[in-house]
């Protein structure tokens, strides 16, 4: 976005100085003439050589473009040569071409770094200074294409700049008239400074200007925004379909979510591998796994990252109103919603059902693999939830949510969060679980009952059983207190969903 990040480019100039021959490009007297100039000079550098590659699944073809006079030149020279030569020999000729001169090319929009390994042979290094910049929606580009420096990540827009954009795509003075500056700033906050989103909205309002439409669209804009989804869905499923097999089920299960819910990292985590969506790889964890997972989504800019911890992590996450609405679009598509979406619907029905005391039909839930019932507070620990044996996660809040000893009727269940007004009393069949891999209590101070000893042949040595809760990798700290049972005090852990 030309003007927002010339700080950074200003950077690259000083360090560059025979890139450009004029100091006044980075004269350290910064104004807003040389702002002006620069802007002229990133929009020229555009337009130069713009070198597109278009991506074809089922045959990969590289598809080279020039956008400049001076470069169609080249084209030219060729006359109708150009479209019989083979893709050597049109190299070979750019080679030549390019040999012992300045130049600047730009790979716009790349997805496929493998390309450049296949072009970089025909642009010559003769330390002219010369540059060849990648753009792409991926962060990690610089390491494919073993870049001498890393990525300049493109930030999200602040609400000032996201006004400025947005008055110079809607008004041809680039201003907003005072009457409908209100209106206009409700419906820049809601793009939340993502630049697609600003000029989806200012193609929604071009050539109207009354104030009963400026305010219709402020107040319910996501129904205007995706009343078109042409307008950004064709943008959107260039991201979605560069995505690797394993990732676009997680990143479609973030359409599960409710609009602009911030996700604790841990929740999301846990979730997906309840509901299946990782997978064993080798020795790993299945924790580590989705976290890189989900570091891969935000690097591919499909995840935003609001709130991070002390030490660098991702403490919640979440996705733009837009993606959201593309992963709603693409899941009913691909028959995704069934299978994974439900689960929110089902646990707020069932949590109404609990919280009432209504019958529940308990053939209806036999396959729920998800039952989050924390949000809804409930009398006591729920029996019926005992008997949903497909339950890979399950979160109760409750006045007393002291367990039933049937609690181990779930021989699948992988995540048991308890938030409960009383302390607890934790049952000795909870040892016999053997999928459970995490274990989080939110009520101060409880007990856990001892494991099952069993004593060993011909000695006074008793053990219990080597498979206890072999699966468990989260559990509130535990001290001996007495014979007999465990005292378990909770603590505040961060990486645990609030």
């Amino acid at each position: 976005m030309v003007g927002y990040e010339n700080e950074q480019v200003v950077v690259l100039l000083k360090e560059k100085k025979d890139v450009v021959a004029s100091k006044d490009w980075y004269n350290e007297a910064w104004g807003k003439n040389n702002r002006r100039r620069l802007d002229e000079l990133v929009f020229i550098c555009e337009q130069l050589c713009s070198i597109t590659y278009s991506s074809h699944v089922e045959d990969e073809e590289a598809v080279v473009g020039f956008h400049n006079e001076h470069i169609e030149s080249f084209i030219h020279d060729l006359a109708d040569e150009f479209y019989e030569m083979s893709e050597r020999q049109l190299g070979e000729k750019l080679y030549r071409r390019l040999k012992r001169r300045k130049y600047l090319v730009i790979f716009d929009d790349i997805w496929d770094y493998r390309i450049w390994n296949d072009l970089k042979m025909y642009f010559p290094d003769d330390k002219t200074g010369s540059r060849v910049i990648f753009t792409s929606r991926g962060t990690d580009g610089s390491l494919h294409v073993q870049s001498a420096r890393p990525a300049h990540v493109l930030r999200l827009r602040t609400e000032q700049e996201s006004c400025d954009i947005f008055q110079k795509k809607v008004f041809r003075t680039g201003v907003c008239p005072c009457e409908l500056g209100e209106f206009g700033w409700m419906i820049v906050k809601k793009c939340k400074g993502l630049p697609l989103a600003i000029v989806i909205d200012a193609g929604l309002l071009k050539n109207k200007f009354s104030n009963t439409c400026w305010e219709q669209i402020a107040t319910t804009l996501r129904s205007f925004m995706v009343s078109d989804p042409r307008q950004y869905i064709d943008s959107l499923a260039l991201s979605y379909n560069h995505l690797p097999p394993y990732l676009r089920p997680c990143f479609l299960f973030f359409g599960a979510f409710p609009e602009d819910y911030e996700v604790p990292v841990t929740k999301l985590i846990w979730l997906w591998i309840a509901q299946g969506l990782i997978h064993e790889t080798g020795s790993r964890k299945l924790e580590d796994t989705s976290e890189d997972f989900l570091m891969d989504l935000v690097k591919r800019s499909l995840v935003m990252t609001p709130r991070i911890k002390a030490g660098g992590k991702v403490k919640t996450c979440c996705v733009h109103d837009l993606l959201r609405d593309f992963c709603l679009r693409k899941a009913e598509e691909e028959n995704f919603m069934s299978n994974n979406y439900r689960y929110g619907l089902l646990s707020l029905e069932l949590g109404k059902f609990l919280q009432e005391g209504g019958l529940i039909r308990m053939d209806t839930y036999a396959f729920l693999r998800i039952l989050d019932v924390e949000s809804i507070l409930i009398s006591i620990f729920p029996l019926e939830a005992v008997q949903m044996v497909n339950l890979r996660y399950l979160a109760i809040q409750a006045h007393d949510g002291n367990l039933h000893a049937s609690i181990s009727n779930l021989v699948y269940l992988q995540m048991l969060i308890i938030s409960s007004k009383k302390n607890i009393v934790v049952p000795k069949t909870i040892w016999n679980m053997l999928n459970l891999r995490h274990l989080y209590i939110k009520s101060g101070e409880n007990l856990m009952e001892e494991p099952i000893f069993e004593q060993v042949a011909g000695s006074d040595d008793y053990y219990h059983h080597p498979s206890a809760l072999a699966s468990l990798q989260t559990l509130s700290q535990r001290e001996q207190e007495s014979e007999g049972n465990y005292f378990l005090k909770v603590h505040s852990i961060d990486d645990i969903p609030n």
